[in-house]
């Protein structure tokens, strides 16, 4: 541990989605995405291996690596991961190998392409590098500063507040950037991605640890991130990444968002 979009609202090409990476179905709509029988044969998140975890990791501080090509994570659409009108904070801690090979998500729940829409997306941007971009199509579109280092731990937290109309960007707990975010975000039924987006671009190529997604704008000051977050009622999903075997990072929210592994590694790295 301690390891649509409409043009208005903020898909811009420094993300590197263009049409002939995004509007392919059979990257995201494919059973043969799922097909593997060591990650289990059905395409919903969490009705092979769900009844718990294996034994866990080999020190407590482990994570997922993944190699930038093809490594993913899906979870399928549950109302728990749609944003409320109480808010929303998606968080985790980032180890990136290089910053130069363009777009690596983090997070998305959504497509990126018209006529549907990302309900909410962190990534790290192509351009400015080290810079990352939060958005959610019709409702806000955020880019940061650049902050990001290749081989270094990061923490790095998307935050929307309805009740202050903002959306906010935090690293390693100090606020970096904010924009009015006014109009509600548009919900979607489609799955949760880690690791790249919903038109399998955007790849991630490093480690992610100790990723939370939360009911709420969690942060409004500076903070000390917490290197293991823990759970409350306002937890919508959250993954340790302690398993350490096994085809599924499993939601220690109470809510099953368990997610289904397509090809990421375990390993003790973490921060």
């Amino acid at each position: 541990d301690t390891a649509g979009d409409d043009d208005t609202a903020g898909d811009d090409d420094s993300l590197g989605d263009d049409d002939t990476a995004g509007d392919d179905d059979s990257l995201g709509d494919d059973d043969s995405l799922g097909d593997d029988d060591s990650l289990g044969d059905d395409d919903t998140a969490g009705d092979d291996d769900s009844t718990g975890p294996p034994a866990g990791c080999p020190d407590g501080n482990c994570a997922l690596r993944f190699d930038g090509v093809d490594d993913y994570l899906q979870v399928a659409h549950h109302p728990s991961l749609s944003l409320p009108a109480s808010g929303l904070t998606v968080e985790a801690w980032v180890f990136y190998d290089q910053l130069s090979s363009g777009c690596m998500t983090l997070a998305q729940k959504g497509t990126s392409s018209p006529p549907l829409s990302n309900e909410y997306r962190l990534t790290k941007s192509q351009l400015p590098e080290g810079s990352f971009y939060w958005s959610s199509a019709v409702s806000w579109s955020l880019s940061s500063t650049p902050v990001a280092t290749a081989g270094a731990w990061i923490h790095v937290a998307g935050v929307y507040d309805p009740l202050a109309g903002e959306a906010r960007t935090y690293f390693n707990g100090t606020l970096n950037s904010s924009t009015f975010a006014g109009q509600p975000p548009h919900p979607t039924l489609e799955a949760l991605y880690i690791g790249r987006d919903a038109n399998g671009s955007c790849l991630m190529e490093g480690v992610i640890d100790e990723l939370r997604i939360s009911s709420i704008p969690r942060y409004s000051v500076s903070f000390t991130p917490a290197t293991v977050f823990l759970t409350d009622p306002e937890t919508t999903a959250l993954y340790h990444f302690d398993e350490y075997s096994g085809g599924y990072a499993y939601d220690e929210s109470g809510n099953g968002n368990h997610a289904m592994i397509y090809g990421p590694s375990w390993t003790l790295e973490s921060p």
